[in-house]
């Protein structure tokens, strides 16, 4: 009987050097995110990450993409005790970097926001995970009953977002923690008052 070589699936190779490079990212940040790096993380020969990820871009790209399918998971495995206000706020929490796994996701987030921006190709996909985020934004006004224009409320929530990602970020302490849940809570006591929902 002659050796028949192991077949490994194509996804499961390709999310193997995702975790690999999360991890990577864990302990160096994005900038420690190389080939090379990678590799030698997910135990494999550069030749083969090459393999399933030609370009350190279509890596980081790969990496982006399970930045919203993690969040995208979190929130829809939420069990809230509590109304629509309360849910609301436990979805919005999910997107912001509040503990290591979520600084990491938000690390890899900005770098390939400003990857996109000099590389075209790249925008489709920041585009789909951006237009994912402004949907969570949507939903969440809109659970919070009938305001004035929810699509205008969707724009401030997720600028909102995006401004609390950045302070938490650039510098991830329990002040600024705190003060990005407080800001968050007023906000969406804002929101429930002009829908008519009480807040929790």
């Amino acid at each position: 009987m002659g050796f028949v070589p192991k077949l490994v699936d194509h996804e499961e190779r390709r999310l193997t050097i995702a975790e690999a490079a999360w991890r990577v990212v864990l302990r160096h940040g994005v900038a420690g995110v190389s080939v090379r790096a990678v590799a030698a993380e997910a135990d494999l020969a550069t030749a083969s990450l090459r393999q399933a990820f030609p370009s350190q871009d279509e890596l980081l790209g790969f990496c982006f993409e399970l930045v919203v399918e993690r969040a995208g998971a979190r929130i829809s495995a939420l069990v809230v005790d509590g109304g629509a206000r309360e849910r609301a706020e436990q979805a919005v929490l999910e997107v912001l970097p509040l503990d290591r796994e979520r600084q990491a996701e938000m690390q890899v987030w900005l770098a390939f926001a400003a990857a996109s921006l000099a590389q075209p190709r790249l925008a489709p996909t920041y585009d789909r995970g951006h237009d994912a985020l402004r949907g969570l934004c949507r939903s969440v006004v809109e659970s919070l009953g009938p305001g004035p224009d929810p699509a205008v409320e969707a724009v401030r929530l997720h600028a909102l977002v995006d401004g609390l990602a950045m302070h938490l970020v650039a510098r991830h302490d329990p002040h600024t923690v705190d003060l990005a849940r407080r800001a968050l809570t007023h906000h969406l006591d804002d929101l429930g008052r002009a829908g008519h929902l009480p807040a929790p």
